[in-house]
């Protein structure tokens, strides 16, 4: 696979999903086996908003002009692209999961990087501003947890099967729970 992704890459820079359809895989399973070549920096990945939402963009380390310019991002200082594409990763998915904006240490500790880095706190304020994001307030954290366990409370009735439980609920709602269940199964009891 590992020769495939890079064979891909020579043509120029290609998005998850454009890769993963060249490749015939998922893209979950393109980032489990594209994960290391990332980490040795045998391939670059940038965040590349498209569609008003993240995804990423893999190039070649030849091709860092260009993808650079495709994805409108330039990593500065000792960050690697990587890291800032995990972090508008794991804002997206934290935001979802939390129902507010996660704070920078649940941010880093989500993308595996230590709170106390000062490179990865830069680059959690330098991608979050871009994402319209800021550490969450009191209030917002309180809000959040309550509607965290409604959603949550919804999410195990549809897991165990009771539909019946999803009667007369708003129907934003039971689509939260839905899609809260789809995507952390592991959080729902």
């Amino acid at each position: 696979m590992e020769e495939d992704v890079i064979s891909h890459l020579k043509i120029g820079p290609k998005t998850a999903d454009e890769l993963a359809k060249l490749i015939s895989t998922s893209r979950k399973t393109l980032y489990k086996k594209i994960k290391h070549l990332v980490d040795e920096e045998k391939v670059l990945m940038l965040p590349l908003l498209a569609d008003n939402h993240w995804v990423s963009l893999f190039a070649l380390p030849e091709h860092r002009e260009l993808a650079v310019a495709i994805s409108g991002y330039s990593p500065a200082g000792m960050i690697s692209a990587g890291i800032e594409s995990k972090v508008a990763g794991g804002i997206d998915d934290l935001r979802f999961k939390l129902f507010r904006n996660p704070d920078v240490d649940e941010i880093a500790v989500s993308i595996g990087e230590s709170p106390e880095e000062k490179s990865v706190r830069d680059a959690i304020y330098r991608i979050g501003s871009k994402l319209k994001w800021r550490p969450p307030t009191p209030d917002e954290r309180t809000k959040a947890n309550e509607d965290r366990a409604l959603v949550l409370e919804l999410a195990t009735w549809i897991k165990k099967g009771y539909l019946e439980a999803m009667q007369g609920k708003p129907a934003a709602l039971v689509n939260r729970a839905k899609e809260y269940l789809k995507r952390f199964p592991e959080e729902v009891p």
